[in-house]
């Protein structure tokens, strides 16, 4: 998938999710972040748990970038462009469904669609 962020806040992110669950609000992400970052988050209700970050050199605002996620039991695998990252490994939410998140103001690009968050919205 690629990700194209440009954030009106430093707050901004957008990427995949990974075994989300309906109705508990739980799920792992992997975002392209405001401020040329990546991270692997844990999302369980209304705690959100940061679990490994990563600074992307090389980037201009609004450079697409494509992210990658492949998840095996409890072990994924992570990729920035064509960089692999860090094997992470899970130990809860082990189950769920895949999809996409935008959070913050901006505008967010996933491949052929298009997400725009105003401010104020």
């Amino acid at each position: 998938m690629t990700v194209r962020l440009q954030p009106l806040s430093k707050h901004s992110a957008a990427g995949i999710l990974y075994r989300a669950t309906s109705g508990s609000e739980s799920y792992y992400a992997f975002a392209l972040a405001a401020g040329h970052s990546a991270m692997f988050l844990r999302k369980n209700g209304s705690s959100i748990r940061i679990i490994s970050t990563w600074e992307l050199e090389g980037l201009t605002d609004g450079s697409a970038v494509t992210l990658r996620m492949e998840g095996e039991i409890a072990e994924i695998r992570l990729w920035v462009n064509d960089k692999q990252l860090p094997v992470q490994h899970m130990t809860e939410g082990m189950q769920g469904d895949p999809g996409v998140f935008a959070m913050g103001l901006g505008c967010f690009e996933y491949d052929d669609v298009s997400v725009q968050l105003p401010s104020g919205a």
